[in-house]
């Protein structure tokens, strides 16, 4: 008896739902899959590129309602080098909660020997500091012009001077070195020895000098001197790795730049300067005089010796 009452009662329930109704009870959830990019890495130096590289967006699948096993290309791109991973995934029934699958890590290929090795000249950074020669800075007056405004040497007289003077030229180049000793500023370690090796072959290890001595000639009734302009240049070169051939592994470092390193050089000119004597402006004209005269080294009335030591 409860059995038929029971059986009563279901067919109510059915007599009283509209067919719609019915449908919306018995339809099922399509499935649905999501396939994410994961890790990406750099496969010549392993580094981490996840970050700056170009992914493929999310992969949304809908089953109709479920979705059959497959599998599905996922890619990430970096330097102008695409690599790819080929994601397996199962058959997922419908009415199942939403899946989510993160691709296994993609390396963007290439190898060492892929790379170009150059070195180019950056920027320059250059300071010129003057000195007059040491007689004068000892011995000599004071005076101010558009040439020079520390001490002059004095013609006062009647002939014009002719004399000699030694000054440095400079050659050769050097290496600068932080406080660890270190020359080299590595922006991609697996490039280190290409970097380190591009800054010793332009090392000259030290820079040099050979004295040199040159004559002046000084005009009657001058005040003059030899001022040495010497300049010391800062040169920062850039140790730059290329694909070779292009495409076939991501650019590294910045930019291509996988180090850096810098170089010192000085160049030293010497320049004769004159002004008319202050007390005897009448008599002062270039280059002339009643005769030449040649003074001893170093007494207080010609140019002799050298420089002022550079700072």
């Amino acid at each position: 008896m409860k059995k038929f009452f029971s059986l009563i009662a279901l067919v109510g329930v059915f007599a009283a739902c509209e067919p719609e109704e019915l449908r919306t009870i018995f339809t099922s959830a399509p499935a649905q899959l999501t396939i994410k990019v994961g890790k990406v890495y750099n496969a010549v130096d392993g580094k981490d590129l996840t970050a700056v590289a170009t992914k493929d967006a999310d992969v949304v699948i809908a089953g109709t309602p479920a979705i059959a096993a497959n599998s599905q290309v996922m890619h990430a791109s970096y330097g102008g080098v695409t690599g790819s991973v080929t994601v397996d995934y199962p058959s997922i029934l419908a009415d199942t909660d939403p899946v989510t699958i993160t691709a296994a890590d993609i390396w963007i290929p290439g190898n060492k020997n892929n790379y170009k090795i150059e070195v180019r000249e950056g920027s320059k950074a250059s300071e010129t500091k003057k000195y007059g020669l040491l007689s004068a800075e000892n011995h000599g007056v004071s005076y101010t012009s558009d040439d020079w405004d520390g001490k002059w040497l004095e013609n006062a007289n009647d002939y014009i001077l002719v004399d000699t003077y030694t000054w440095k030229e400079y050659s050769g180049s050097e290496l600068i070195k932080d406080d660890k000793g270190e020359s080299c500023l590595i922006l991609d370690d697996i490039f280190e020895a290409d970097v380190k090796l591009a800054a010793a072959a332009k090392d000259n290890d030290k820079i040099t000098y050979v004295e040199k001595e040159d004559e002046i000639q000084v005009s009657a009734w001058a005040l003059y001197n030899v001022i040495n302009a010497v300049t010391t240049t800062i040169t920062t070169w850039e140790v730059v790795a290329t694909p070779d051939p292009a495409g076939s592994a991501p650019i590294p470092g910045n930019d291509g730049v996988v180090g850096t390193f810098y170089t010192k050089s000085i160049l030293a000119i010497p320049t004769k300067v004159e002004a008319a004597h202050p007390s005897h402006n009448s008599h002062y004209e270039a280059g002339k005089g009643n005769g030449t005269h040649h003074g001893g080294h170093g007494d207080g009335s010609n140019a002799g010796g050298g420089f002022a030591d550079a700072e």
